[in-house]
Formats: C-alpha cells, structure tokens, sequence
C-alpha cells in the first residue's frame, strides 16, 4: 500500500487508530470498502426508517473517523443528530449529497489500494 496515494485522508489519524501499522490500517481500510453501508442507508432513507437510518449513519461516522476521513465522518455525525434531533428535513436535504460523497471515498480507497 502507498500511504501517499491516500492524500484525500488524515492517514496520521488512520495509522494512530490502527497502532501505526501500515498492514494493519490497510486491512481496516479493506473493511471499510467491505462495509459500505451506502445501500443500506439508501433503503432505509426510502422508508423513513430514522432509527435504523441513525444506527447505520453511526457506523458510516465511526468507520470513517477511524480511517481519518474526517470530513465524511463530521457528515455522518451531523446526519446522526438530525436522526436524534427528529429532523427529517435536514436528513432528506443531505442524504443524496453525504451518499454520493460516501461512495466516491470508497471508490477513491479502492483505487489507492
């Protein structure tokens, strides 16, 4: 793996979650392309499942953090609240956009790896 392919991450943040090990974090980079939750999110978007929305949004946000994608999990979390907030206005304001972004990153870290 070429860390430096992965420009668009905070891959200081990546390798400190994973203890510096470049093998390790590109394991848990794997598992976060393996983990898309994209349709998932889309699904439960469709049928205003908020509760379900907020617990695989959580993932999105966790994942993404532990990655050092930063600015998809401040997305995630801010989707997250709207969830808690009952704010389905704002959830269907940016769904489309967070998801579009959300696969483009997974698709960049295939591409990288």
């Amino acid at each position: 793996m070429n860390i430096d392919a992965l420009g668009f991450l905070d891959t200081d943040t990546g390798l400190t979650f994973c203890g510096d090990d470049e093998e390790f974090y590109a394991e848990v980079l794997q598992g976060y392309i393996d983990g898309d939750r994209s349709d998932e999110l889309d699904k439960l978007f469709d049928v205003q499942d908020w509760k379900g929305y907020q617990i695989a949004i959580h993932a999105v946000k966790s994942t993404s953090k532990t990655i050092g994608a930063m600015d998809m999990s401040e997305k995630a979390k801010a989707l997250e609240q709207a969830c808690k907030d009952m704010d389905a206005a704002y959830i269907t304001e940016k769904h489309k956009a967070v998801m579009e972004e959300y696969r483009d990153l997974i698709e960049k870290i295939k591409n990288a790896l």
